[in-house]
């Protein structure tokens, strides 16, 4: 890989890392160098998802993490800063959905459940900025080495409201 562009030897924080998507993330990063901390608000996904990762290299930690807690998140990245000194980069991949706040075709926009709707997009809006501020302050207080950090915003809202693209039906 060129140089210019290599993570090995950062630090990279990945949020929802016990899921697919953040899983292959972490293993295409741990495979290219980088120091890889797992996060997930689940222990049994998060331990199988360290167990996997460590095949292709040693430099992962798995921490038990919750997006929507800035204490937890504090937590977290006083843990990485004592194994490794610092935050590099940071991947927000934790996200979701839940039926309530998906329309079936059948349905109309009408219908959706709004407890459910706060819920997904509560997750997937403030699970975003919650790690970005608490891992990016970390990561903007390293004078050193400024310009190697990374700060990768992915929001990974996948149609919350129609599994596909229609207008909304007249009643």
């Amino acid at each position: 890989m060129n140089e210019l562009f290599s993570i090995a030897g950062k630090v990279a924080v990945i949020t929802g890392a016990g899921g697919v998507l953040g899983g292959n993330i972490a293993q295409h990063f741990v495979q290219q160098g980088a120091k890889v901390v797992a996060i997930d608000i689940r222990q049994e996904q998060l331990d199988n998802r360290v167990a996997e990762l460590k095949q292709y290299g040693n430099d992962v930690i798995g921490i038990i993490g919750n997006v929507l807690d800035i204490a937890s998140l504090e937590k977290v990245a006083e843990e990485v800063v004592a194994k490794w000194g610092k935050i590099d980069i940071l991947l927000n991949i934790a996200g979701g959905n839940m039926p309530g706040a998906t329309l079936e075709p059948d349905q109309h926009f009408y219908d959706m459940d709004i407890s459910c709707w706060e819920k997904v997009t509560n997750l997937n809006m403030n699970g975003t900025v919650y790690p970005s501020m608490i891992f990016g302050k970390v990561m903007a207080n390293r004078k050193k080495d400024a310009s190697s950090m990374y700060l990768l915003w992915l929001l990974i809202v996948l149609s919350p409201v129609y599994r596909d693209i229609r207008p909304l039906k007249r009643q």
